[in-house]
């Protein structure tokens, strides 16, 4: 029944606000994990990783939708010299166009990857438990490496490509790309050990993986706290301006993400705190999804702000940088 009237909601909400294609996948993921977190109440095994596969396939969609649709990544590419010399001969990354379809082709493998994870996980199951980790962890892993793989074209990039000439837009991508570069590969190194010690959980005292798994959720809010604070013009001071004025949409959508994230990560830092074990109560299922909805509506209004462009004359930055919530 739950399922039912949640499909409806997503096909009521997707078919009355006309969404872009990042934002439906982003309404599908929540809805997912919301089912997720139901199925982890219950402690339906078979639901839980369904809906974690799905979800994973669709923010895998959300992350490339908003690579290619990113006219920030567009103008900082047209910007750049057309071909230099790369430093890995014929990988691809000589010239700024194919960054983005080799960042975006492992970032879609990697979520392939993740969904397959998942399935391989809840087939082999009852091998894992028995301790014949080894298919477990190996899938897990490989996911792990395209992630990492994914950051690779921009890092050459950032040496290459956005090396040799200095221009406003250069400067900003410099600064917003390296930030997103150390998020993702600290994030994937996380998942990485997370995954080569899965067999941890086979131990009497797991402790150590758990501390390591909510160490990965302080370091996303950690990153995500800090990119709000030195890259967005949000909270720059508006003067005369009402408190719900479309000028300060953007402030309003990044508080409601963070408190969705802080909602989120508290309740699961409450139920991984102790164990691993499926089960939790109803209070921390209404949290959870209460926070997904806070969360996913702070993120549909990101995409109200009016885009700005930078000057390319090498001149000063405007006063208005717009940064979406775009969290690659």
């Amino acid at each position: 029944m739950y399922e039912l009237l949640g499909v409806l909601a997503v096909l009521f909400v997707v078919w009355t606000y006309r969404f872009r294609v990042s934002q439906i996948l982003l309404v599908v993921a929540a809805y997912n994990l919301s089912v997720a977190a139901v199925a982890w109440h219950h402690a339906n095994i078979d639901g839980w990783f369904g809906a974690l596969g799905i979800s994973a396939l669709s923010l895998t969609g959300v992350s490339i939708a908003e690579f290619v649709g990113s006219s920030f990544l567009k103008d900082s590419y047209r910007a750049m010299p057309k071909r230099t010399s790369c430093c890995i001969p014929k990988f691809g990354c000589s010239s700024p166009d194919s960054v983005l379809f080799l960042t975006c082709l492992f970032r879609g493998l990697a979520g392939a990857a993740a969904t397959t994870s998942f399935y391989v996980s809840w087939s082999f199951r009852k091998t894992f438990w028995s301790g014949r980790t080894d298919t477990v962890v190996g899938v897990w892993s490989a996911t792990c490496l395209l992630w990492l793989l994914s950051c690779v074209p921009h890092f050459i990039c950032l040496l290459q490509c956005a090396a040799t000439k200095e221009s406003a837009q250069i400067l900003e991508f410099r600064k917003r790309i390296t930030i997103w570069l150390v998020h993702d590969v600290v994030l994937g190194l996380f998942w990485l050990y997370l995954s080569s010690t899965l067999h941890h959980l086979l131990k009497d005292d797991d402790s150590e993986w758990r501390t390591v798994f909510l160490s990965m959720l302080s370091w996303h809010i950690i990153i995500f706290v800090c990119r709000q604070l030195y890259l967005t013009d949000v909270w720059q001071v508006t003067k005369h301006v009402a408190c719900c004025a479309s000028e300060t949409v953007g402030r309003w959508s990044v508080v409601l993400v963070l408190t969705g994230l802080c909602m989120m990560y508290g309740v699961m830092v409450h139920v991984v705190r102790d164990s691993v074990d499926m089960g939790c109560s109803v209070p921390q299922v209404i949290i959870y999804v209460s926070a997904l909805v806070v969360g996913s509506v702070g993120y549909l209004m990101s995409g109200q702000r009016p885009p700005a462009k930078l000057k390319r004359d090498g001149g000063a930055l405007p006063p208005q940088l717009p940064l979406t919530q775009l969290d690659f």
